[in-house]
């Protein structure tokens, strides 16, 4: 009678870490997927249109001769630049994090050699990047097609 209890309990125990590590290995491979999308709904070029700041003082393309663009290209690098001069540029990550602004978890971009984390929202061809800080700025930036 033990033996069969015993074999019971081994099997019960060997099904539920079968369960528990498909569980993970789904919820893993779905956040990566979500991840993969957003990413590359953000490959190709981006016109500058204007910036934001905290005392909404707006500085945009047509009141200066400043003309940027952001690249971002499918093998995670990025490129911005400035009336043809790079002011940033290496590689890219995009992710889920909670916003040290917002503190709710939010799309986070973060750009090698940019100084702050990037809070990411695009609405069809109009992307907004806003620095996860206290005095933050918002970027607006228009696909090129």
């Amino acid at each position: 009678m033990s033996i069969k209890i015993n074999l019971m309990i081994r099997t019960l125990c060997y099904f539920s870490l079968l369960y528990v590590l498909l569980s993970v290995a789904f919820f893993r491979c779905t956040k990566k997927n979500v991840n993969q999308k957003s990413t590359n709904s953000l490959i190709g070029s981006w016109n500058w249109i204007k910036t934001v700041d905290q005392s909404d003082s707006t500085i945009d393309s047509t009141s200066t001769s400043n003309m940027q663009q952001i690249k971002f290209s499918d093998i995670k690098n990025y490129e911005w630049t400035k009336n043809g001069g790079i002011l940033h540029n290496g590689f890219y990550v995009m992710y889920m994090r909670v916003s040290q602004v917002y503190q709710q978890s939010l799309m986070t971009l973060n750009l090698y050699n940019f100084p702050n984390m990037l809070l990411v929202r695009q609405i069809k061809d109009t992307l907004f990047l806003e620095e996860d800080i206290a005095n933050r700025k918002v970027f607006q930036f228009v696909k090129v097609h």
